[in-house]
């Protein structure tokens, strides 16, 4: 049998990727407010003064705790892709299990291939079971057969990420 193309396992998150990519402009433009200097990166000063400009009393060692949370390539700065990837990885752990759950329509942790299929076909995507166990099987880390939360998770951030890049 064929390999389904991945632009197939795509269509479960096409609506996650379209606010995403909104989300990843939106960041840009924040970014740009935290880079005082205008200089590609924030720095910790930067980071501070925002911060504080926006009343949050942060002292010396919580903004060096952050910058090393953000600061993933250790430079001493937060780089526009560092920013991002932090900003999504945070704000979207909450939208995913949401959106995980409307694909898991049996609420057992778990999406199979029906549910992948149903949900799919609910959006007016047309979707055959086969599709669907391919899409499952690009994704599936355990073996099961099923998407769980972590999995589903994986696939919907790393998507983003890549959208990000």
């Amino acid at each position: 049998m064929d390999e389904v193309p991945s632009s197939d396992e795509s269509k479960s998150a096409s609506s996650g990727k379209r606010v995403l990519e909104q989300s990843v402009h939106e960041l840009e433009e924040v970014f740009k407010k935290f880079d005082a200097n205008g200089d590609g990166k924030i720095s910790g000063s930067e980071l501070a003064d925002i911060l504080r400009s926006m009343g949050s009393e942060v002292d010396e060692a919580e903004v060096k705790a952050m910058m090393e949370e953000a600061d993933t390539d250790g430079d001493g700065y937060v780089s526009l892709q560092e920013f991002v990837d932090l900003n999504i990885k945070g704000a979207t752990v909450k939208d995913l299990k949401n959106a995980f759950k409307v694909f898991d329509r049996d609420c057992n942790g778990t999406i199979s291939p029906a549910e992948l299929c149903e949900t799919l076909k609910s959006v007016g995507e047309p979707c055959t079971i086969e599709e669907s166990k391919n899409i499952i099987h690009n994704v599936d880390k355990n073996g099961d057969g099923l998407i769980n939360v972590e999995e589903f998770q994986t696939m919907m951030t790393s998507e983003m990420t890549d959208k990000s890049k």
